[in-house]
């Protein structure tokens, strides 16, 4: 029997994807020692990647052909808004926290060799 998309998919991404979960950030943010300097660099770029990508979101909810599709993106785009983008006025705290908590997420499926 041959190969499973997914595994397909997961075997040509396997070296970018343990880059990424392997990397200097990740490990400190894991471990709870990324410096404030570092974290406040990243929340920047996180706001300014989630301002981007809800424009993005916005405009194809805009010239999308059908209600249905209309409503996809808009609940989308609610789901993607709804922790991110009050986070952007809360303290550095809880962003620092929230993210920690995505991470911390990420490294522990990386541990437990999770292939879903």
């Amino acid at each position: 029997m041959s190969e499973r998309f997914t595994e397909t998919l997961r075997t040509a991404s396997e070296a970018g994807w343990l880059h990424a979960v392997q990397h200097r950030f990740v490990n400190e943010l894991f471990a709870e020692a990324v410096p404030d300097a570092v974290m406040a660099r990243y929340l920047i770029q996180d706001h300014r990647f989630l301002d981007s990508f809800l424009v993005l979101l916005g405009a194809a909810l805009a010239s999308a052909d059908t209600f249905a599709a209309r409503l996809r993106f808009g609940r989308f785009i609610g789901m993607v808004s709804a922790e991110e983008f009050p986070s952007c006025v809360r303290s550095a705290r809880s962003h620092r926290d929230q993210a920690r908590s995505r991470f911390r997420y990420a490294a522990d499926h990386r541990l437990q060799g999770d292939r879903a």
